[in-house]
């Protein structure tokens, strides 16, 4: 299914929709918000150039005064809902003599006309190929023909800025500006419609013999920029997109490997999988741009792979991840030794990752170390976590709770019970000292997790959650403790979507209702209310206290 929603997306917002040659029947700036070049009009906006994630030595900044050779970039932040007049790539080249590149762009016009009284929209496709030496920069003026013409019957201007790094490694950045003329009065009137606007542009580049796009010289900065270039070092960035993102063979959507199968292969004929406007080349033009070297794209697709959630062998025996199981695990023996092989794993990878630091280059070396630390870190926070639920009962039981509560409303929604991922299991033992010791050098540390959505992290944050209430209501009891109730408001969540809201409160709910569920469990008999493990010995009668766990949701602008 994921194809036809990228397919019905690409469409919707970039078309276009019905082929190259498509009639529409409103006018196409109201159809597609996305993949529009407004025509410059005699206005210019500011240089944006200095965005660019492969950073130049220095800035051209071009005014309200630009030169024809000028490109008119545009901000965003400072109007957005105006439409730009260009868009862009830049990206890195090496050649021993001078850097050669087949650029193909295209682009469409909508052109308005009446049909038996109504008005219909036409679109007109373009393209134009152009072989360039890149070493120097230049401007080239392309007319409805794709051939070059003279600035007053220009459509579209490419520009080509070139930045020598050394004698064989150049920066360069392509443009497409929208050059078509709009009648003064039309821009009195602010009436420039559909027909003086570019739709769907793309640049695309093929490099030739002796030419190669390289990934871009980094420059890196302080702390997390710095840890983001290590682990992402083997993911190179060879193009930077301008009001536009940028594609390259390697993730481009358009050579999906005929191994992978689909659920319904005929959108692979479509946008984001296809070329549409690749129609108005040959052949031979069409297989030298498709796929291309680097190319523009306004609806981006990258596919991100599934994590891998499974024990691996090499890293010792697998503890027992079944929330059910450790739920009641009251023995603190079985629960030390059980959750010790989720350390002890841990451990040895860090281990095996502090053997590659030899052979990592030189300037990730430091960075490397200090990850490791960082590593070493968690693990002693995982290990402390293990062993305040070895010592105190009350943090023993309040986890056996949590794991309860959360394998039980698990199983009202999947009729299953639940299994920890490690990653999981590893966030919550990591949580459990800075929750229980009110000193805890922890307690201003903002742990997150990190992970595509869907891998897990609403269930540990859960988990965290019903520990936390769990834990407040057993330390209410114990005599010196100034709060003698352990009720009031314990987490608190924020999520800035209104439907992300919905659905995150809805799951907290279900949490709730299940640690209120276990708060009355064996109410009927009148004695030792509130659930515990078999195993478990407290008799206190409201284990969980005699207030309810509830949850709220508050609403407001301000």
């Amino acid at each position: 299914m994921r194809e036809i929603f990228l397919t019905e997306l690409a469409a919707e917002v970039l078309g276009p929709r019905e082929g190259i040659n498509e009639i529409i029947s409103s006018s196409p700036l109201n159809e597609y918000i996305t993949g529009v070049l407004a025509p410059i009009a005699g206005k210019a906006a500011p240089d944006i150039d200095s965005e660019a994630e492969i950073p130049l030595e220095d800035t051209q900044v071009y005014g309200e005064e630009a030169e024809e050779d000028a490109v008119p970039f545009f901000s965003p932040a400072l109007d957005p809902k105006k439409r730009p007049p260009s868009m862009g790539i830049s990206f890195m080249v090496k050649s021993v003599t001078k850097p050669r590149v087949k650029v193909c762009l295209t682009w469409s016009r909508y052109m308005m006309e009446n049909k038996e009284g109504n008005a219909i929209w036409m679109r007109e496709p373009r393209f134009s190929i152009q072989d360039l030496d890149i070493n120097q920069t230049q401007t080239i003026l392309l007319g409805s023909d794709g051939k070059n013409t003279t600035q007053d019957q220009a459509e579209i201007s490419l520009h080509v800025i070139t930045h020598p790094e050394d004698s064989s490694h150049w920066f360069v950045s392509l443009y497409l500006v929208n050059r078509i003329p709009v009648p003064q009065e039309n821009i009195k009137n602010d009436r420039i419609t559909a027909e003086y606007y570019i739709f769907q542009p793309q640049i695309r580049l093929s490099c030739s013999e002796g030419t190669q796009v390289i990934p871009g010289r980094k420059i890196f900065q302080a702390g997390k920029d710095k840890e983001l270039e290590f682990l992402y070092r083997d993911r190179s960035v060879l193009a930077r997109g301008h009001m536009c993102s940028a594609m390259w063979k390697e993730i481009d959507p358009e050579r999906i490997p005929v191994s992978v199968e689909v659920d319904f292969p005929e959108c692979l004929r479509k946008i984001p999988f296809s070329w549409c406007d690749g129609e108005l080349l040959d052949e031979n033009e069409r297989e030298l741009f498709c796929p291309a070297d680097l190319r523009t794209e306004f609806v981006p697709v990258y596919a991100v792979l599934g994590a891998d959630f499974r024990w691996p062998a090499e890293y010792g025996a697998a503890p027992d991840f079944r929330a059910d199981v450790l739920a009641e695990t009251w023995d603190p023996d079985k629960l030390k030794s059980n959750l010790s092989l989720l350390a002890d794993g841990y451990e040895r990878w860090i281990e095996r990752m502090e053997e590659l630091i030899d052979s990592t280059p030189e300037q990730y070396k430091e960075i490397a170390q200090n990850m490791i630390k960082k590593c070493y870190l968690i693990l002693k926070r995982i290990k402390n976590g293990i062993n305040i639920l070895y010592v105190d009962e009350n943090a023993r039981i309040a986890f056996c709770f949590a794991n309860k509560a959360i394998d039980l409303q698990h199983r009202w929604m999947y009729d299953e019970g639940l299994g920890w991922y490690p990653f999981q299991l590893a966030f919550i033992l990591m949580a459990v000292e800075p929750t229980v010791n009110p000193s805890s050098e922890h307690r201003k540390t903002c742990d997150l997790l990190w992970i595509p959505t869907g891998g897990g992290k609403t269930e540990a944050y859960l988990a965290i959650t019903a520990f936390t209430i769990g834990y407040r209501r057993r330390r209410s009891q114990i005599k010196g403790i100034h709060d003698r109730t352990g009720v009031g408001i314990s987490v608190l969540t924020r999520y800035t979507l209104r439907l992300l809201t919905i659905q995150q409160f809805r799951r907290t709910l279900a949490l709730v209702t299940a640690c209120e569920y276990l708060r009355v469990h064996n109410i009927q008999n009148g004695n030792q209310v509130g659930w515990r493990p078999e195993s478990c010995r407290i008799s206190d009668n409201f284990l969980w206290g005699s207030a309810q766990f509830t949850a709220g949701m508050w609403v407001g602008g301000k």
